[in-house]
């Protein structure tokens, strides 16, 4: 397996990865329900936030880190970055999200602002991110998804050496990640769960979690 870094010639490999990163086992697209956009109206609109390589965020593109087989395709990968070097990275994707979707569909997430709040973790500034880990159906069960992470991290450690911990935020709804990711060392910080009535309107479960490793 060869792992190298996303190119613009990647960029519907990865959008399809968000995609199903958030979706989180399940089939509710977040982006979806805040925004009011079907994912095939999405799509797109994502492919240009990629296309923009904004630095610091889960949209970066050249953030991200793709395992390919032999004859070159795409079988997993995640993003990553250390937080706050570029600024807080929810402004940045905030402000990619508000300029390419438009002003009316971030009017209508920011109308479900209290329920996004409720399930707000905020991510620790000077920590390495690791974001939207994906692997496609026919090469699960392979251990490609750690290999992604780690070697982000050695990645990360051999740029940055006085890099002390490594974040993951995901969804407690996937409980595959989560044995994953425990297995790696990466353990449970933080649990947040809304109270808020309607968050299983637009979120695939009403749990987040923050997972931290040593590195």
């Amino acid at each position: 397996m060869n792992f190298v870094p996303a190119t613009e010639k990647d960029i519907d490999f990865i959008a399809l990865a968000v995609f199903a990163a958030v979706k989180s086992g399940t089939d509710i697209l977040t982006y979806s329900t805040l925004f009011e956009k079907s994912e095939e109206e999405l799509f797109p609109l994502f492919k240009t936030m990629l296309e923009e390589d904004v630095e610091g965020q889960e949209l970066w593109l050249s953030g991200f880190l793709i395992a390919k087989n032999s004859d070159g395709t795409p079988v997993a990968t995640c993003c990553a970055w250390v937080e706050g070097i570029e600024g807080p990275s929810s402004m940045l994707t905030a402000q990619l999200l508000s300029f390419t979707l438009g002003t009316e569909s971030y009017k209508k997430a920011l109308e479900k602002h209290e329920a996004i709040e409720s399930m707000r973790i905020d991510r620790e500034e000077g920590t390495l991110q690791i974001e939207h880990v994906y692997t496609t159906p026919n090469y699960r069960g392979k251990g490609l998804a750690a290999q992604v992470i780690e070697k982000q991290i050695e990645l990360y450690k051999s740029q940055q050496p006085t890099l002390q911990k490594a974040q993951i935020i995901l969804f407690k709804t996937n409980q595959n990640a989560l044995n994953a990711y425990s297995k790696m060392g990466f353990k449970v910080l933080v649990e947040q769960k809304s109270q808020h009535l309607q968050v299983l309107n637009y979120f695939p479960t009403d749990t987040r979690i923050l997972m931290e490793k040593n590195i």
